[in-house]
């Protein structure tokens, strides 16, 4: 069953073929989700600036922790599909 789209029907077409699409059992939501990482330690890297001021050139973040995750419309927990969450990030 797809859910109820304003994409055009070509678009729910190629969605509904889509076997490994993550949706929310709660709500049916199948396009935002979150994460939530414990125990992280980010390391940036900054450049100093003429005027005294900090720019940001790096960012690093390690996660020593579990990772959760979470249907972005109704925050229903989904950590049991983070595997394969993590699987389709490119």
């Amino acid at each position: 069953m797809v859910a109820p789209s304003t994409s055009s029907p070509n678009q729910q077409k190629i969605l509904s073929k889509v076997v490994n699409r993550l949706r929310c059992p709660a709500c049916g939501n199948e396009q935002c989700f979150f994460e939530i990482n414990e125990d992280v330690v980010t390391t940036t890297h900054y450049n100093q600036n003429t005027d005294g001021s900090f720019t940001p050139e790096k960012r690093v973040d390690q996660s020593f922790g579990s990772s959760k995750l979470f249907c972005n419309d109704c925050e229903e927990d989904m950590t049991d599909n983070h595997q394969q969450f993590s699987k389709m990030i490119f």
